[in-house]
C-alpha cells in the first residue's frame, strides 16, 4: 500500500514536471515524446543510472525532446530538492547545488544546436516570464554553455576522439547522433561524465552501416531492459503530423527504390544495414546474368559510364539501359595496352553505336583531355564527375541497392573476356566504411585484381537514375540523396 502511494505520488510529480516543461518551452509534446520525457525524468529522480537508447526517425523531434528535457530539469529539480519530496525520493537531494547536464554529439556543432535554440528562446517575453515565475535568471548563455541562477549548468561537448574532453560530473548525459560515434568515444570519452553521479544516459540516433557502442547498448537494452529501448519509425510520427507525411512522400518520390532505398531504410524505417567485407555475393550475382549483349528495349534510358585507365589500369566503358526501375548491362568495352592518346577516339566509336541519354566519365575536371574529347563530340549529355568520397558513397550505395534487390539489375554472360572480367571484378570487390562513407574497391592484398568495371557501372547507373526524357530530349539533373 505504501509503495503504491509512493508510485502514485511520483507519477503526479512527473506529470507536473512534464506539463511545466512544455509551458517553459511553449511546446505540446507528441504522445511518444511525453512518454519518453516521463521515463527519463523518473530515472533522474530515482537516480537509477539508467542508459536509454532512442532510435528515432529523422526529424521526429528527438533533438527537441533532449533540449526540453535538460532545460526543464535544470529549472525545476533544484527547487524540488528542498521540498519534503526529497525525504521520499532521496535522489532529489543530489540536485541541491544544481542540475548538471551534458549534451554531446559527433561534432561540437551538433551538440550546440539546443544551446543556440535556448539563446533564441531567451529573447522572448514568454520565456522571461516563465523564468521570473520560478525566480530564476540566466547567468550564462552561449553556443556551448548554459547556466541558471539556481546553480544548474549545461555544457556542449564533442565526442570526437580528437577532442580532449574534461568536465564536471553530469546528472544527465544526452548523446545525439550516437551511431556516428566510435565505441571508444562513447565508452571512454563520454560515459565517464556520469561515473561520479550515477547519472542517467540517453543515447539517440538513427541506424548506420557499422557496429559500435550505440548498437551494443541497444542490444543490451533489448535483452535486459526492453523498457529503456525506444524505437520511433516514421510510421509513428506521421500519425501526429501532416507536414511530416508530406515530407516522407517527397522523400519517396526522389529516392531510387522508394521505401527500399538504403538511406530511407536506415533513416526512417530504422533498419541497421551493417556493411560486410564482400560487395556482392558471388552465387547471387551469377543469377543476375540474364540480359543479352546489345539488347535494347524501346523507350529505355541509355547511359554510359567511363573509368579512364591510369598508369597500370585499363580504360573501361559500361553501357546500361534503364526502364521501369530495372538496370541492365547492354555492352562493355575494355581498352588494354592502348596508347592513352588513342583511347578517346576508340571510346567515341563505341559510344556512337547507341542513342545515349547521358555519359558520365570519371574526371578531375581540370586538364582532362580524354573527357574533353568526349564532351566535344557528344555535347551536353556528357557530365564529368569527380570521384569524391561522398559521391562514391552515393553511387555505390545505389548500385548495391539494385544488385541486392535481385529483380532490379541484370548483366550478360556471353562467354567473352569482358563478361568474365566483369563478373570477377564484382565478386572480388570489397566494401568498407571510411568515417561515415561507404567505399568499394578491389582487394588491397591481392595482386593483379581490378575494379574498373565496378566504377564504370556505378557511374552509368548514376547517369541512368538522373536522366529523364523531356520533349524527346534527354536532360541530366543534379541528384542527391
Amino acid at each position: 500500500m505504501i509503495e503504491a502511494k509512493c508510485n502514485k505520488k511520483l507519477d503526479i510529480l512527473i506529470d507536473q514536471i512534464s506539463n511545466y516543461t512544455q509551458k517553459l518551452n511553449a511546446i505540446d509534446f507528441r504522445p511518444y515524446q511525453a512518454e519518453n520525457f516521463k521515463k527519463i525524468t523518473r530515472s533522474c529522480i530515482l537516480n537509477d543510472g539508467a542508459n536509454y537508447t532512442l532510435v528515432w526517425a529523422r526529424k521526429s523531434g528527438k533533438s527537441k525532446l533532449l533540449k526540453c528535457l535538460f532545460f526543464g530539469l535544470m529549472c525545476l529539480m533544484p527547487a524540488l530538492s528542498y521540498t519534503e519530496l526529497s525525504d521520499e525520493f532521496d535522489g532529489l537531494k543530489k540536485f541541491r547545488d544544481g542540475f548538471f547536464a551534458i549534451m554531446a554529439g559527433p561534432k561540437l556543432d551538433t551538440a550546440s544546436i539546443p544551446f543556440n535554440e535556448l539563446r533564441q528562446q531567451a529573447k522572448t517575453k514568454h520565456f522571461r516570464d516563465c523564468l521570473e515565475e520560478l525566480n530564476l535568471t540566466i547567468e550564462i548563455s552561449n553556443s556551448k554553455h548554459f547556466e541558471l541562477s539556481n546553480g544548474s549548468k549545461a555544457n556542449a561537448f564533442s565526442g570526437s576522439e580528437a577532442s580532449s574532453n574534461e568536465g564536471p560530473g553530469a546528472h544527465l548525459l544526452c548523446i545525439d547522433e550516437a551511431s556516428m560515434l566510435t565505441t571508444f568515444s562513447i565508452y571512454k570519452i563520454l560515459k565517464p561524465f556520469t561515473a561520479e553521479t550515477n547519472g542517467v544516459i540517453v543515447e539517440c540516433g538513427t541506424p548506420w552501416k557499422k557496429k559500435g557502442g550505440f548498437l551494443s547498448d541497444i542490444d543490451f537494452n533489448k535483452r535486459h531492459h526492453p523498457e529503456r529501448y525506444i524505437e520511433i519509425p516514421y510510421t509513428e510520427v506521421i500519425k501526429y503530423s501532416k507536414s511530416y507525411q508530406n515530407f516522407i512522400d517527397n522523400q519517396l518520390l526522389s529516392l531510387p527504390g522508394g521505401k527500399e532505398n538504403p538511406f530511407f531504410r536506415m533513416n526512417f524505417k530504422l533498419e541497421w544495414l551493417i556493411v560486410e567485407k564482400a560487395f556482392v555475393d558471388p552465387t547471387e550475382f551469377r543469377k543476375l546474368a540474364t540480359s543479352i549483349r546489345g539488347a535494347m528495349e524501346p523507350g529505355c534510358i541509355m547511359a554510359a559510364g567511363i573509368d579512364w585507365g591510369k598508369v597500370n589500369s585499363d580504360t573501361v566503358c559500361v553501357i546500361l539501359s534503364y526502364d521501369q526501375n530495372k538496370a541492365s548491362v547492354v555492352d562493355l568495352l575494355c581498352l588494354s595496352r592502348v596508347k592513352y592518346s588513342e583511347q578517346g577516339q576508340l571510346v567515341i566509336d563505341f559510344l556512337s553505336n547507341y542513342k545515349l541519354s547521358t555519359i558520365i566519365p570519371e574526371s578531375n575536371n581540370i586538364g582532362d583531355p580524354m573527357s574533353e574529347q568526349i564532351e566535344h563530340k557528344f555535347g551536353k549529355i556528357v557530365h564529368r564527375q569527380n570521384m569524391s568520397t561522398p559521391y562514391q558513397d552515393k553511387i555505390f550505395t545505389n548500385l548495391s541497392l539494385f544488385i541486392t534487390s535481385k529483380s532490379k539489375f541484370a548483366w550478360f554472360d556471353d562467354g567473352s573476356r569482358e563478361a568474365m572480367d566483369f563478373y570477377i571484378e564484382f565478386t572480388d570487390a570489397e566494401q568498407e566504411l571510411k568515417g561515415q562513407f561507404l567505399t568499394v574497391h578491389k582487394p588491397e592484398d591481392v595482386e593483379g585484381t581490378k575494379d574498373d568495371y565496378l566504377f564504370a557501372t556505378a557511374l552509368a547507373l548514376d547517369g541512368a537514375l538522373n536522366a529523364k526524357l523531356v520533349n524527346r530530349t534527354y536532360q541530366y539533373r543534379s541528384f542527391e540523396l
